[in-house]
């Protein structure tokens, strides 16, 4: 029947304002936040990890979110989430866990 993994949804991509996140697994797995102006996006932060010559360091983002209306953002890589605070750029371990989800309309089942 194949890999559960491939079957589960993703949330690899979110915008708050001006601002958006997206992320994406497999090799050269990154995590990017830009923000969108009149004129063009403008990249603001790129979180990924260099896994040498060979690319198999094995840490993939997937999930990610930003947090109420602020410039926090949410991400799950690895069996752990992180918060990102956009604003002071910086990225950190919140908590050992996968697939978090948030209480808002972007996660709204419609029956």
């Amino acid at each position: 029947m194949g890999n559960p993994e491939s079957l589960t949804q993703t949330w690899s991509k979110d915008t708050c304002g001006d601002l958006s996140a997206a992320s994406w697994s497999g090799l050269g797995s990154t995590l990017i936040i830009e923000r969108e102006s009149q004129k063009a996006k403008r990249t603001i932060l790129v979180a990924s990890v260099s896994p040498g010559s060979l690319h198999l360091a094995g840490f993939h983002f997937r999930d990610v979110g930003f947090v109420g209306d602020g410039p926090e953002c949410l991400s799950e890589a690895n069996e752990h989430i992180y918060l990102l605070d956009v604003e002071a750029k910086r990225l950190g371990t919140l908590v050992k866990g996968e697939r978090f989800i948030q209480l808002t309309p972007r996660f709204e089942k419609k029956l």
